[in-house]
């Protein structure tokens, strides 16, 4: 008799956990095929008062006790950290807990910029992401996508660190600046300057 593969179930859970908190809280996710999975399981759009605000995640989920250390958990970056590291959707690792029924996250993608050579990814136990907590991992990688991550994100990400105080001294008017040689219209950008 054939019995499902103990690891694989876990996985599946991790991943269903994963996708019903975001879902819940209002963000659509996209599951990528096993055949197409490269180092992620699942992209994440970011909404807010349901309208896309233009900022996506990729995540590269882990369940079972075997990701646990002394800090938290570790995931192996394998044959990813390139990838990971200069990722247009900055790529975040999520580990399943089974034992404390916790998801707990990291940006890997942030953690290889400062780190290339880094074998794992360091997962913190007080990095949890459940339903009371979403809201401010998803305006974290907000900014992060906006400013401190390199990459543009939508207007409305603009606005976001500009907000809140994060980005780097400049970066904002950085930003408004390029897009104005671009021949993008400054108002369309929600930032004053």
């Amino acid at each position: 008799m054939n019995h499902a593969d103990p690891r694989r179930i876990l996985a599946d859970r991790a991943v269903a956990r994963v996708t019903s908190l975001f879902q819940e809280s209002g963000h659509v996710v996209q599951k990528i095929d096993g055949h197409n999975d490269f180092g992620e399981d699942i992209y994440v759009s970011f909404n807010e008062a349901r309208r896309p605000t233009g900022s996506t995640i990729a995540v590269q989920v882990k369940g079972g006790s075997s990701y646990r250390s002394a800090r938290g958990y570790r995931v192996r970056v394998k044959q990813h950290g390139e990838s990971w590291r200069r990722a247009n959707a900055p790529v975040v690792c999520v580990v399943y807990d089974p034992g404390t029924d916790l998801l707990c996250w990291a940006n890997a993608s942030e953690q290889l910029r400062y780190a290339r050579d880094r074998r794992s990814i360091e997962v913190r136990r007080t990095d949890v992401l459940d339903a009371a907590s979403v809201a401010a991992f998803v305006q974290r990688m907000r900014r992060y996508i906006a400013g401190a991550g390199g990459r543009l994100g939508g207007a409305d990400d603009l606005e976001v660190v500009a907000a809140s105080g994060d980005a780097p001294a400049g970066a904002v008017q950085e930003v408004v600046e390029q897009g104005e040689s671009a021949g993008v219209d400054r108002g369309s950008t929600g930032v004053s300057g």
